[in-house]
């Protein structure tokens, strides 16, 4: 059985939002999924805040692809904790159509359910 995952609305520095109900499983369980608008990316910035709520009952993982090509993986991100993926030199500048896939992962290692969002991401000029 899945837990229920809900998508938070946020920008690239992880604000919050309403959660919008994405998948369903276990009854009385849930996964909060971060979810993402439109990012800027300027060349002194840090990249894009990927996290896990603290209430999660699981780790998450992050990929991002550009296309069919993986421009970022992530490791498990334990629940409360935060990490940076900085794929700035990953781009030229310009504006892609850029897809961010939430994996959710049991301490075991097991993966559940996955959410994934298509966002425009912009790189501006150094």
């Amino acid at each position: 059985m899945l837990p229920v995952m809900t998508l938070w609305r946020h920008d690239s520095k992880a604000q919050t939002s309403e959660p919008i109900t994405e998948a369903s499983g276990r009854s009385g369980e849930s996964m909060d999924i971060p979810g993402y608008g439109d990012i800027i990316l300027e060349p002194d910035g840090e990249g894009i805040l990927l996290y896990n709520p603290k209430e999660n009952p699981c780790g998450l993982m992050f990929c991002i692809l550009s296309g069919e090509n993986v421009v970022y993986e992530s490791e498990v991100v334990n629940p409360g904790q935060e990490i940076w993926a900085d794929i700035y030199n990953r781009f030229e500048a310009g504006v892609y159509e850029i897809e961010i896939i939430t994996f959710g992962v049991t301490k075991e290692g097991e993966t559940l359910n996955s959410v994934s969002q298509t966002i425009k991401l912009e790189i501006m000029e150094e």
